[in-house]
């Protein structure tokens, strides 16, 4: 973003150009200040989630603003120190128009997703997979730690019994390598004054949702802190083994429970007392049996009685009180019984460090793809790895339908169950995009893969069409995986309107442009493509800024020094240093910013 926000009291607010991340509801950005003790970031909405705003005024509905309003002004009972991040203060364009709000910057450097699979994700550093590697006791501890002061955080929410986060995931969850936690996304968090709902949560994910979320309506109905209750015991139970309480098959009648949510509605816990309804319970799930006692009296709680009591499942105090007494030697069964791959005594990492252990050596060195744990058990007795490839075929056959766990486990990932990937993403146009071994691909709804893992990067599906890279070059393939756009680029976006951004890397400096579905050029190329506001998207070259139509011809020409989107009133703020005033779609003067300012003094517009 490069024009100011304005707090309520009309104070001037700029961030950085490039957004620190992107969501379905919001960009986030980050402030540029000198105070570099409290940094800020600024949640900038999507143009069309604030046209909802207009709607719910319309029909007397609670708004964005009123909520966040009420968000600042309403956390008294919170310290000041506390990690949850609510918003500090209300944001305004220009106009006086609600655009977002600043909050405290989350320190966490990943969010839990990183640390809830098997296998520690492959994007963060080595400092990670040392220090929360379940194959040595201290990186149990470490994620029992982790699970501890989540729940603190927890119980800082629900002491105020007026907030109850309902999209409790992982992905909320900021971590930090020093164990620090922080809980984000809070605007989209039920706000209930003495059992009514004040304003609504926003949002949901049903694989973390209690059983009640088949017949409450989460933007109308009360939701009950048991809610996030139920989710916490997914969270903690995924940190700490490394898969969903609830992943395993089936018997018939009830092999069409496909999905994590089906099976909670159901009350189908692996652990529990349906045990006897699964043909396959995944290895990882013993490790319940291995966890102290009081844990796995918690998440019978959780899962199991509190499928019918909600009261019954264990608060966030109950969960902290239990991880801050068990001893650490308790943790020493739970470390996988997995035979150790010997390293090289000699072996160190690119920073120089010693290797000790097998995950390291994975994490540093990537010289060949990781092995599922199942897998690694079965090797283990051949000890050394030319024995390996000398009986890898002998091997696969002993899988198929020699040993029943062995079965058991090799058709469990066979299933392609999403928590089992590295990373998995959302569902998006049928297909959800997972990472495994460092190569990427897709699968359908069904959790089947029906895009092989093999490309070095890739995107969600937008209008059909996914950006991949492959050989170092990006290109675009369908649904269908076929590649449509050959990997010619050295970056790329997804598709918006029928139009996408790509980058080449020139003698003069990277440059982008937009193409056409069948990868034709339809625009210049420039420094800078901004995203399309009335059918018109800002561009730059060198230190000039002009705008674009969508069929990339420049209509106004660059020789601004500033310049806004275009509003809902088909205006947009340009100028030069000295002076700065509105234009229409055509490039043509019609009022000046003096006018605006003056009108935004007045007290009527906040």
């Amino acid at each position: 973003m490069n024009h100011p926000l304005f707090t309520s009291n009309q104070t001037p607010i700029y961030t950085d150009a490039q957004p620190l991340g992107q969501g379905g509801e919001g960009n986030i950005y980050e402030v540029l200040t000198e105070n570099l003790w409290n940094p800020l970031v600024a949640k900038v909405y999507h143009t069309q989630e604030l046209e909802k705003e207009q709607q719910n005024v319309l029909k007397g509905l609670p708004t964005r603003e009123e909520k966040i309003k009420y968000l600042v002004t309403h956390q008294s009972y919170l310290p000041a120190d506390t990690s949850v991040m609510f918003p500090e203060e209300l944001l305004y364009n220009d106009q006086g128009q609600f655009v977002g709000f600043l909050m405290r910057k989350a320190q966490g450097e990943v969010d839990l997703s990183c640390l809830s699979t098997l296998h520690i994700s492959p994007n963060v550093s080595v400092d990670w997979h040392q220090l929360y590697d379940r194959s040595h006791i201290m990186g149990i501890v470490r994620r029992a730690n982790l699970c501890q002061k989540i729940a603190e955080v927890f119980e800082q929410v629900h002491q105020g019994e007026e907030f109850v986060m309902v999209d409790v995931k992982p992905e909320n969850i900021r971590v930090g390598l020093n164990g620090d936690v922080a809980l984000i996304d809070i605007d989209s968090i039920q706000v209930a004054h003495q059992n009514v709902v004040r304003f609504p949560a926003e949002k949901l994910t049903p694989e973390y949702c209690p059983p009640e979320y088949q017949h409450l309506n989460f933007k109308k109905d009360l939701i009950p802190q048991s809610w996030d209750h139920f989710a916490l015991g997914i969270i903690f139970y995924k940190v700490l083994l490394g898969l969903h309480p609830y992943t395993g098959s089936c018997h018939p009648p009830h092999d069409g429970l496909t999905t994590n949510a089906q099976k909670i509605a159901k009350g189908f816990f692996p652990n529990g007392s349906h045990k006897d309804k699964f043909s396959i319970i995944p290895h990882p799930h013993e490790g319940f049996q291995a966890m102290p006692a009081s844990l796995q009296q918690l998440f019978l709680r959780c899962f199991d009685q509190g499928h019918q009591q909600s009261e019954a499942r264990p608060s966030a105090v109950e969960w902290k009180n239990a991880f801050a007494e068990i001893p650490e030697e308790s943790y020493l069964d739970l470390i996988p019984q997995v035979p150790s791959v010997q390293v090289s005594a000699g072996l160190k990492d690119a920073t120089g460090h010693q290797i000790n252990s097998y995950t390291q050596a994975m994490a540093t060195q990537q010289v060949s793809p990781p092995k599922k744990e199942s897998r690694v058990a079965l090797f283990g007795f051949l000890g050394a790895a030319l024995l390996i490839l000398a009986y890898l075929g002998a091997l696969f056959n002993n899988i198929a339908g020699v040993d029943p766990v062995a079965e058991a486990d090799f058709a469990y990932y066979k299933q392609h169950v999403p928590g089992e990937f590295d990373w998995a993403g959302n569902v998006v146009e049928g297909r959800r995009l997972v990472l495994n071994y460092n190569k990427y691909g897709y699968l359908n709804s069904k959790g089947e893969v029906v895009i092989p893992l093999k490309f070095e990067n890739a995107g969600d599906f937008k209008e059909g069409h996914a950006w991949v890279k492959q050989n170092g070059r990006y290109g675009f393939i369908n649904i269908d995986g076929k590649m449509v756009i050959e990997p010619q680029f050295d970056g790329a976006g997804f598709f918006f309107e029928g139009l996408a951004q790509v980058l080449i890397k020139t003698s003069r400096g990277t440059k982008v442009f937009l193409i056409d579905r069948n990868g034709n050029a339809v625009s210049k190329r420039y420094d800078y493509i901004g995203d399309f506001f009335k059918g018109r998207a800002i561009v730059r070259n060198g230190k000039k800024l002009g705008y674009i139509n969508h069929d990339g011809q420049e209509v106004i020409v660059l020789k601004y020094n500033t310049a806004q989107n275009f509003n809902e009133n088909g205006e947009a703020l340009v100028g030069f240093e000295e002076k700065k005033y509105y234009i229409n779609r055509k490039g043509q003067h019609t009022r000046d910013f003096a006018e605006v300012t003056n009108q935004n003094k007045s007290p009527q517009n906040y």
